[in-house]
């Protein structure tokens, strides 16, 4: 039927825009949320690199302002969906009127004046609700009318009706508060996301290399179960010997440097303060993070206190392995007062280190002055026996120890002025007026087989087992002094203002020091692997709405469209055709045709334009027209034409 039809249209109008909104913002919200969480736990970035996400926000990756716009459809058109809302309640209003009329309940009829407004109601004309409201105060404040008087000039169904048009627009201001809540809460800030990575495309890991694993044991390199892969013979023919040079020198220096395109050696302090020189990859961005295997250098050292060990005459007229003076002063260390029983010679250079138990046939020569390495025994029947099959992990030692010497940089022979009071009495500090200021340590260092986990450049756990002898050894032999090549290298890495703050912090710097050198020739026999786990960090603008204004906003499009659902309902189970009848001669349309169309207006109609007869067959040809015209007690009628 035709009056169904036209509820079911305007229920339609009514609610659509409200669900489609709803549903359309849902949708944006849901398929383009951001799921919180890292792809692996053990990378999981700190609060210093990710932001604080909270569970009282979505993330969206949907630019806010957009969001924000398609929020706003349903506010937008929510006001003007009032008068379909009171179309659709014209349906009930004329059905009690009706029946109101038809049981002659003239106390539930309308005056006249009522009526007027019951029909501005029902067109959703909103200021008449001022005019009712300034009327009721007028009548209570200033007329001093009584309620109970004023309840019954005030017909319930006009009360009805302004109690529908109330909800339909107190559901629209609904939608408006949600909406202009979702505004001002919603915004857009940068997110730091975290994406998975390939492992086997991003070579983190670090292992033996091919020229190291590969290497004879027999050849013109040199042994390698004796020397190391990190120490190459090379026959000088100037003299028919064999010269010995790390191997991949180059690298080595260029980590020095701080300047190798190949590793980069990181560094970490565990739970007790031992620090650790870590073998990774060189230029990494920084959003990188991973999980990888490798090797390290641990070094702990002990300062021998000022006067453990017994001083003889200087020497002053000695001579180093260069043939430059030397200034020499005889000690001897026992174990009970200085920890280790060995006697030497210090000297006045700036950085000396003698390494202990490194090797199972060879040894360096006493400390600090010599440079060379004598033999357990004959060395040709240490080849032999080496050549035979001897495992190398049996030869080369790990962990093993190192006497050091280190001069404090700030002192001078003789003049400790510029030390500071620390430095001056502090016990572990040796203070000579021939070598001026200095250290005498003693260190233990051990090479590491790793897995670590690195997040924003800085290694955040680590897993380790102590290596085998064979890779100790590629650290080990190339700092005998006998090579010489990381002499200069332990100094350089020692020094710094943290060397010199304090004497415990020089001790520290030097432990640092020492990780790092010894992990270089190690670096230089190592190429890289797959990672075990790899992911980056990306910033993105994204929006950030709170559940409660989104949710609010859905509601209340949901709370408008059941009003809507309801009403219509309510209008289909009342609506009738004499209701439908009834409903058109209560418009605007129908008041007109009661005026100037008086017998089209009573008779059958199917729709609004079916109450004038210029719309019928009959009435085509003599068309009606209406003016106004003044009155002589100063008011206007109309003037109907034919």
């Amino acid at each position: 039927m035709q009056h169904t039809r036209k509820i079911i249209l305007q229920c339609l109008l009514v609610t659509t825009p409200m669900l489609a909104s709803s549903i359309i913002v849902l949708y944006i919200v849901y398929a383009q949320l951001i799921e919180e969480g890292c792809p692996s736990q053990e990378l999981c970035p700190g609060p210093n690199l990710t932001n604080v996400t909270l569970k009282t926000h979505y993330y969206v990756d949907f630019p806010a302002a957009r969001l924000a716009f398609i929020s706003s459809w349903s506010s937008t058109v929510s006001f003007a969906l009032v008068g379909f809302l009171m179309a659709i309640y014209a349906y009930t209003n004329a059905a009690t009127l009706l029946d109101a009329s038809e049981n002659a309940d003239q106390e539930s009829l309308p005056s006249p004046h009522q009526m007027s407004v019951l029909l501005r109601i029902l067109n959703a004309e909103l200021i008449v609700l001022y005019s009712l409201a300034t009327s009721k105060l007028r009548k209570v404040f200033w007329d001093r009318a009584k309620d109970d008087d004023l309840s019954q000039r005030t017909s319930p169904i006009v009360g009805a009706s302004i109690m529908v048009l109330l909800a339909g627009i107190t559901a629209s201001l609904l939608i408006q508060a949600a909406d202009v809540y979702f505004h001002i809460a919603a915004e857009a800030i940068e997110l730091v996301q975290v994406q998975s990575l390939p492992s086997a495309t991003h070579q983190f890991s670090r292992g033996l290399a091919p020229w190291c694993l590969n290497r004879p044991t027999l050849g013109m390199m040199g042994q390698k179960n004796f020397f190391g892969c990190g120490i190459t013979a090379q026959p000088a023919p100037y003299n028919n010997a064999t010269s010995l040079a790390p191997t991949n020198a180059s690298i080595i220096q260029d980590l020095k440097n701080s300047d190798s395109d190949q590793h980069n050696i990181l560094n970490f302090t565990d739970s007790n303060d031992i620090q650790y020189a870590v073998v990774g990859p060189a230029n990494v961005d920084a959003s990188f993070d991973w999980k990888a295997t490798s090797f390290g250098v641990s070094t702990t050292c002990a300062a021998i206190p000022e006067g453990a060990c017994d001083l003889s005459t200087p020497i002053d007229n000695a001579k180093d392995g260069q043939g430059s003076p030397v200034m020499l002063i005889p000690f001897n260390c026992t174990k009970g007062r200085a920890g280790i029983d060995i006697t030497g010679n210090l000297t006045s250079h700036n950085t000396k280190v003698h390494m202990l138990g490194f090797h199972k046939y060879a040894e360096e020569s006493a400390p600090f002055l010599n440079n060379t390495i004598s033999y357990s025994e004959d060395f040709d029947a240490i080849l032999q026996r080496i050549n035979a099959g001897e495992d190398a992990n049996g030869i080369f030692r790990n962990p093993w120890s190192a006497l050091a010497l280190r001069k404090i940089p700030s002192a001078v022979q003789g003049d400790f002025s510029q030390l500071l009071p620390s430095f001056k009495t502090d016990n572990r500090i040796w203070k000579s007026n021939l070598l001026g200021a200095f250290s005498l340590m003693l260190c233990n260092i051990t090479v590491w087989d790793m897995t670590y986990t690195i997040t924003g450049s800085e290694i955040t756990t680590i897993t380790k087992t102590q290596s085998n002898g064979s890779t100790a050894g590629i650290s080990s032999m190339p700092g005998t002094r006998f090579i010489g090549t990381l002499t200069n290298i332990f100094q350089d890495e020692s020094t710094g203002p943290f060397s010199r703050s304090s004497p415990s912090n020089f001790i520290r710097s030097f432990e640092l020091g020492m990780s790092k050198t010894y992990s270089y020739p190690l670096a230089s026999q190592m190429s890289g692997r797959s990672s075990l786990l790899v992911q980056t960090r990306t910033s993105k603008v994204v929006t950030r709405v709170p559940v409660a204004a989104l949710w609010f906003l859905v509601v209340a499009n949901l709370v408008y469209a059941m009003l809507g659902f309801g009403l219509a309902i309510w209008a289909m189970a009342q609506a009738t055709p004499a209701v439908h009848q009834m409903q058109m001669r209560m418009s605007f349309s129908g008041l007109v045709a009661a005026l100037f169309d008086r017998e089209k207006f009573e008779s059958y109609a199917d729709n609004d334009d079916g109450l004038f007869e210029e719309n019928s067959k009959e009435g085509a040809a003599s068309v009606k027209k209406i003016g106004l015209r003044r009155t002589r007690t100063g008011g206007s009628s109309f003037i109907l034409y034919r």
